[in-house]
């Protein structure tokens, strides 16, 4: 019997996407049996909340001490959370970045690996025209199709419904997306826009002034909001229920939750720019093609962000794409169905571990 390889994997788990993402590169390599892994959690949990039964069993059956010597440590996580932990012999990083130019202080630390992972091929291409010194291997994020069959919608309604999904921050793009669905539509349109988000009352305050920016004597369409945290199989009967998710960002390491729509053959609007763009193609989406470049020197007070540039979306582009993905019902059959193949295709468990076993086999021989 071939000796497994052991692995030590360090991540979050909540209902990030950096912990969505992590889960499934694990569960990748655990369904294969090729691995002795072990997950380690930053700050020590695992939520319950965020993760369902079965995946949390599996979680939690991993979360042990690997106390072997020649253990490989895999760091899912920013640059800067990994110099906080403590380093063995053998130890792999993650390379994300939303935007072109990251900051050097993340390469100095990246190139004390012996390897790196980068989810896209943007990542790929902006990191390795960066500093870094350290061999680069391009593994895309995975879903597990297991969980796709069968899933039906949470609840259900006579109108179209668009979903976005995202944080509040202004790099998600919510605010020319509130624009176009407040000038688009009116209360006599049989249309409604569903925001996810971490904060609520942050984006009723800031659709409530929009209205009164964009008087509509005809009336708004309505627009809901939802911060409950849903676990795993939760969150894609809740994506199911709508019919087409908009996602007008300025810029992703990857962005998983059109990945994930895409895998439930509902339509997708979304940016061509960034990590999206393993993805987001002309055959397979709705795309959003960026006008231009705007430079912020302060992008949601993040610092890693700080005088950066990010995709502009002219409002008029996301308006046109809302109205076609209710009206072209020929060109939305075709996309979705292109898009379930494109993603049952590339973004799979088995494609993944295959990457993964290339990359230890290209590091360390094993």
């Amino acid at each position: 019997m071939a000796v497994k390889i052991p692995i030590e994997y360090i991540a979050f788990f909540n209902h990030s996407g950096y912990s969505n993402a992590a889960q499934n590169y694990i569960l990748s390599l655990y369904k294969s049996k090729k691995y002795n892994i072990n997950i380690k959690p930053l700050g020590n949990k695992i939520s319950k909340k965020s993760i369902s039964k079965q995946r949390y069993d599996i979680l939690k059956s991993l979360k042990s001490n690997l106390n072997i010597k020649d253990k490989i440590q895999i760091y899912h996580c920013i640059p800067t959370i990994q110099k906080r932990t403590r380093k063995v012999d053998k130890n792999i990083g993650f390379a994300t970045f939303e935007t072109y130019n990251p900051p050097q202080k993340w390469i100095d630390i990246l190139n004390k690996n012996n390897g790196l992972i980068t989810p896209s091929e943007f990542n790929y291409n902006i990191f390795a025209h960066s500093r870094l010194k350290k061999p680069l291997f391009h593994i895309p994020h995975c879903i597990d199709f297991d969980l796709y069959d069968n899933i039906k919608p949470l609840f259900e309604n006579n109108k179209f419904k668009f979903l976005f999904i995202g944080r509040w921050k202004e790099r998600k793009g919510y605010k020319t997306l509130i624009e176009a669905f407040l000038n688009e539509f009116n209360k006599n349109d049989s249309v409604e826009l569903y925001i996810k988000t971490d904060k609520v009352d942050k984006a009723k305050a800031f659709v409530h002034r929009m209205k009164k920016v964009f008087k509509n004597s005809k009336g708004f369409a309505s627009i809901f909001f939802e911060s409950q945290v849903y676990n795993n199989e939760e969150l894609l009967s809740f994506i199911k229920s709508f019919d087409c998710m908009i996602l007008s960002t300025m810029g992703e390491g990857f962005c998983i939750p059109g990945l994930q729509c895409m895998a439930l053959n509902i339509p997708v609007i979304i940016t061509k720019f960034s990590g999206c763009t393993d993805y987001a193609k002309d055959e397979t989406c709705f795309c959003l093609k960026p006008k231009g470049f705007v430079m912020k020197r302060n992008m949601d007070s993040i610092p890693q962000f700080s005088n950066k540039k990010w995709a502009y979306i002219d409002v008029k582009q996301i308006r046109r794409n809302m109205r076609n993905v209710i009206e072209d019902k020929i060109s939305v059959k075709k996309k979705i169905s292109r898009a379930y193949e494109f993603v049952n295709k590339n973004f799979n468990y088995k494609i993944t571990e295959q990457k993964f076993r290339k990359m230890l086999g290209t590091l360390y021989n094993v």
